[in-house]
């Protein structure tokens, strides 16, 4: 986050598809927060891997899918973000507004003063996800 501007991954080339998962896994751990877009962003009852790899790993993140998706992660027991970064956006029923909605929140967590604190608390809530995902969700 020290110099990072959300704006230049805009001018950045494409990257395809089959690239982008064959590398994953190399720059996952890079970032400290995870953008998950859901397969079906309209959808507030799926689920996929991509969620469930934050929730398991404890890694805090913003979820573009439908409108109430995290409401309902909350309903099974996880606990969202919304106390350090603008949830909001869960509720928008436009999905280029909720796109919007999400870019405005990740910026404001960018211009935090004191950004390694707010990691760090965003970390705390994603641990308590990673230990009920193990005692609630894994077979």
């Amino acid at each position: 986050f020290d110099s990072y501007r959300f704006e230049k991954d805009l001018s950045q080339s494409f990257v395809p598809w089959q690239s982008s998962y064959a590398n994953y896994h190399n720059i996952w751990g890079n970032y400290k927060i995870e953008v998950v877009c859901e397969t079906h962003a309209n959808s507030e009852y799926w689920f996929t891997e991509k969620t469930a790899r934050c929730l398991i790993t404890g890694k805090p993140f913003v979820l573009l899918s439908g409108p109430g998706t995290l409401a309902r992660l909350q309903n099974m027991g996880f606990r969202t973000f919304g106390e350090i970064i603008d949830e909001s956006y869960d509720q928008e029923k436009s999905w280029p507004h909720r796109l919007d909605k999400i870019l405005a929140s990740l910026k404001q967590l960018q211009n935090e003063s004191n950004i390694n604190d707010t990691i760090a608390q965003l970390y705390n809530i994603g641990k308590f996800n990673q230990q009920h995902y193990l005692n609630n969700i894994q077979s």
